[in-house]
C-alpha cells in the first residue's frame, strides 16, 4: 500500500523534478516509510533513481537527491514512489522498483495476495528474485506475460509501469478499482497521482469545480458513478482498465475485465445446490486466508453485521491451520457503537466476541467530535462524500492504528456481491410478480414485509412513468429542488435522461448487482475506505470486493441463490454455517458503520458548522430559500442528509478557494480514540 505520482511530457517537452517532489510531499501519508525517484529522457538512453528526505538508509546512501536534478532539463519523464511497508519491509521494496535490464520501471499501489504462488511460477519460468515483496512479482509478471498479466493478478492495486524498451508507459487498475489512481492530461503532458491533492500541486493544474458532477451530485445524490471528478480537468482510471501512454502519441484505454451482469436464470424455485454452499465457503475461506499475508500486525473491522462478521469467523477459524505471527494468537477487532440503540450494534459484536478468540475494542463518535473533524474528513476525503456514516468508519480505523495495528480486513462489497440491500428483494419480488411466481413472491412478503420498502417501489415505478413525470419523482425524492439555483437546475437535463434510462435498463437482479459494483454504491465506498484508512497510513483489504474467484462464481448462481424465501445473503448465510453465532447469521435488521446523522443534523445550528451554512453564497444554491430551509424546526431525514450535502459542497468550495487541498492534514489520532471493554 503506498502513494504514487508521475509525469509524462510529450512533443519534445521536458518536466521539472522539483514538481515530482512537490506531488509525492502531498502523499506523504500513504507511505511515510520510503520515498524514491527515477527520471529518463524522451528515448530511454539517460536513466537515474533518487532520493527525497524520506529514502531508507540503504538507497539514500548511493541515490542523489532529487533536487540535485532540479536545473536539468532533459527529463520528460519521471515517477515516484511513497512506500507504506506491508510486505517485506526491508529495503528490497523500495520503489520505484527497476527490471535488471533497466528497462522497466515500476510505482505500485496495492497487493496482489497470490504473489506467492505467482512467485513459484515465474521462477520455474526463470525468473529470480532478490526481495520477497509482491511488487517485484507484478514486475517479473509483465516481464513474462506483458499486459496480459493483470488477469493472473488476485487484489488490489493500481500502478504504473514505464516500458523503455516499448517506449510508453503501462498504467493500470485493478478489477473493481478498490485503489484510487487520478490522471490530467491536456494533449502534451500527462500526470497521474493515487490523490486528486497531488495533480492540484502542479502549477498547471487549474483548481475548478466540476459543474456536471455536483449537479449529480446535488440533484441525483451521485457520487463516484463515472470516471469524472469534482474536480474539472481531472479524471479516474476506471475499474477494470489500462490505459497505455506513448512516450509519443495519444493515450488508449482498454477494458480488460469486466464483469457479466447476466446471472443464471433459475430453472426451479427449489432448495440450493448444497455444491454451490460449499463452493462459496471454500472461495470466502480462501479470500480471507490469501489477505491475511502481511509482515506486520492485522486486525478487523467488526460492524456486527453478516460481511465483517463473515470475515472475523473465518478468520479465527485460519487460527487453527497454524501460526500466524502477524495475528496473533487472539484477532484484534474494532467497532463504532452510539448511545441511541436504532443505530448501536454491540449485541451483534458481543456475540461474534464471545464465540471466536478476540480481543475487541470500540470508539463512540459524538457529534461534537463529528464537528471538530469535519473539516479535516472533507479534505482526506478530497471530495464530498454525502453524510456523517464515513465518520464511524474513520474514527474505527484511527482507532486501530492507535492499536498498533497496519492491516485491517473489512466486509466491504459484500452487500453488493450477495443482494444484501432491500432495493435488491424489491427488484427480485417484482420479477417474481412479473413471472407469475406467486408462491415464492407471496413467502418472501410473509418472510420479510421489508423487501417493497419505499426504495423498491420508487425503482419500479421509475421503469413505467412517462420521462417528465418520472424527472420529477427523481428530483421530489432525492432533494428539495428549490434550493439549487433554478439556472443550474436547468443546466444538465441529458443527465436526468442518462440516469433515467440506466435504471429502465436495469430489468434483473444481476444488473442491479452490476450497477452497485461498477457505478451506484461500491465505488463511492470503496473511495470512502481508501482514505479513511491512507489517513492514518493504514492498509484496509476487502475480500468481498476484490477476490476474481468469488466475484465471478457469485455472479454465476441463479437469483434464488441471493435471495431466497425473504433472506438475504441467502448463500453466504448457509456458507457460513458453523462460523457465527446464529443470531449473527440470520439477522435481518442491518445498519454497518452508521451515524445518528438525523439527531446529528438537529444540533448543527449550536454548532461553528451552522455559520458555513448561514454565509454561503455559492452559485449553485438559491441563497433565499436556503435560508427558509435551514431556519426549519428539527430536520426530518430526508431534509438532514440535504442539509449534509448543502455542507460539504460549501465548505468544499471554500477549500478550494484557499487551495488547502494542497498539504493533507495528519490525522488525528488521540487519547480520545477508543475503548476497550
Amino acid at each position: 500500500m503506498c502513494g504514487i505520482a508521475g509525469l509524462l511530457a510529450q512533443c519534445g517537452a521536458h518536466i521539472e523534478p522539483l514538481h515530482l517532489a512537490a506531488m509525492a510531499e502531498a502523499l506523504r501519508h500513504r507511505g511515510p516509510d520510503d520515498e524514491g525517484y527515477v527520471l529518463a529522457d524522451s528515448d530511454g538512453s539517460v536513466v537515474e533513481a533518487f532520493r527525497g528526505v524520506d529514502t531508507v538508509a540503504e538507497f539514500a546512501g548511493r541515490l542523489r537527491p532529487l533536487v540535485a536534478a532540479a536545473s536539468d532539463a532533459r527529463y520528460s519523464l519521471g515517477l515516484a514512489h511513497r512506500r507504506l511497508a506491508i510486505l517485506d519491509v526491508s529495503a528490497a521494496g523500495h520503489g520505484p522498483m527497476a527490471s535488471p535490464d533497466g528497462q522497466l520501471w515500476l510505482t505500485y499501489n496495492g497487493e496482489i495476495y497470490n504473489y506467492v504462488e505467482l512467485r513459484r511460477e515465474l521462477e520455474a519460468l526463470g525468473h529470480c528474485f532478490r526481495g520477497a515483496s509482491d511488487t517485484e512479482v507484478v514486475l517479473r509478471a509483465y516481464e513474462q506475460w506483458g499486459e496480459a498479466c493483470l488477469s493472473r493478478f488476485n487484489g488490489m492495486w493500481a500502478f504504473a509501469l514505464a516500458d523503455l524498451r516499448r517506449q510508453h508507459l503501462l498504467c493500470a487498475r485493478d478489477r473493481l478499482g478498490v485503489k484510487p489512481f487520478y490522471y490530467w492530461f491536456d494533449g502534451r503532458t500527462f500526470g497521474f497521482a493515487s490523490e486528486i491533492r497531488a495533480l492540484l500541486r502542479l502549477p498547471f493544474v487549474r483548481v475548478a469545480p466540476n459543474d456536471p458532477i455536483v449537479w449529480d451530485f446535488m440533484l441525483l445524490g451521485a457520487l463516484d458513478h463515472t470516471d469524472e471528478t469534482f474536480f474539472a480537468d481531472i479524471r479516474a482510471l476506471g475499474a477494470g482498465q489500462s490505459l497505455i501512454i506513448p512516450f509519443k502519441g495519444q493515450p488508449a484505454r482498454r477494458t480488460y475485465w469486466q464483469l457479466d451482469s447476466v446471472s443464471a436464470e433459475d430453472a426451479a424455485d427449489g432448495a440450493l445446490q448444497q455444491g454451490d454452499v460449499d463452493r462459496v465457503r471454500h472461495l470466502v475461506i480462501d479470500a480471507v486466508r490469501l489477505r491475511l499475508r502481511s509482515d506486520v500486525s492485522v486486525g478487523f473491522c467488526l460492524s456486527g453485521g453478516l460481511d465483517s462478521s463473515s470475515i472475523v469467523g473465518v478468520a479465527d477459524r485460519l487460527l487453527d491451520e497454524g501460526s500466524r505471527p502477524q495475528v496473533g494468537t487472539q484477532l484484534k477487532v474494532f467497532h463504532s457503537a452510539f448511545d441511541d440503540p436504532g443505530i448501536d450494534e454491540r449485541e451483534y459484536v458481543r456475540a461474534v466476541v464471545e464465540r471466536c478468540r478476540v480481543t475487541s475494542s470500540y470508539v463512540f463518535p459524538t457529534g461534537a467530535e463529528f464537528v471538530d473533524d469535519y473539516e479535516q474528513l472533507l479534505r482526506h476525503q478530497e471530495q464530498p462524500f454525502g453524510g456523517p456514516s464515513v465518520y464511524a468508519q474513520y474514527r474505527v480505523v484511527g482507532l486501530a492504528r492507535a492499536a498498533g495495528v497496519k492491516v485491517l480486513l473489512d466486509g466491504q462489497g459484500g452487500d453488493e456481491l450477495f443482494a444484501g440491500y432491500h432495493r435488491h428483494a424489491g427488484l427480485h419480488l417484482a420479477r417474481l410478480l412479473g413471472t407469475r411466481r406467486l408462491e415464492p413472491a407471496g413467502a418472501a412478503l410473509l418472510a420479510n414485509g421489508a423487501v417493497v420498502g419505499p426504495h423498491a417501489l420508487f425503482e419500479q415505478a421509475l421503469r413505467t412513468l412517462p420521462s417528465t413525470l418520472a424527472g420529477r419523482l427523481v428530483l421530489w425524492s432525492r432533494t428539495d429542488a428549490r434550493l439549487i439555483a433554478p439556472a443550474f437546475v436547468a443546466t444538465y437535463p441529458e443527465r436526468l435522461e442518462r440516469f433515467l434510462a440506466e435504471t429502465r435498463a436495469t430489468s434483473t437482479l444481476g444488473q442491479m448487482l452490476a450497477q452497485d459494483l461498477t457505478r451506484h454504491s461500491l465505488p463511492r465506498l470503496l473511495r470512502y475506505e481508501d482514505r479513511n484508512s491512507m489517513a492514518f497510513s493504514l492498509e484496509s483489504r476487502v475480500p468481498f470486493a476484490d477476490d476474481p474467484r468469488l466475484i465471478e462464481c457469485v455472479f454465476a448462481l441463479p437469483d434464488s441463490a441471493k435471495l431466497w424465501k425473504g433472506w438475504s445473503k441467502y448463500i453466504l448465510r448457509q456458507a457460513m454455517a458453523g462460523l457465527l453465532p446464529e443470531s449473527v447469521r440470520w439477522r435481518r435488521r442491518k445498519l454497518g458503520f452508521s451515524a445518528p446523522e438525523q439527531a446529528w443534523a438537529a444540533n448543527l445550528p449550536a454548532s461553528p458548522l451552522w455559520e458555513v451554512l448561514g454565509e454561503t453564497s455559492s452559485r449553485y444554491f438559491d441563497r433565499r430559500a436556503l435560508g427558509s430551509y435551514i431556519g426549519a424546526p428539527t430536520p426530518r431525514r430526508m431534509r438532514a442528509a440535504l442539509l449534509w450535502r448543502v455542507l460539504e459542497l460549501t465548505l468544499w468550495e471554500r477549500c478550494l478557494a484557499d487551495r488547502r487541498y494542497l498539504d493533507p492534514p495528519a490525522a488525528r489520532v488521540d487519547g480520545r480514540t477508543g475503548h476497550t471493554p
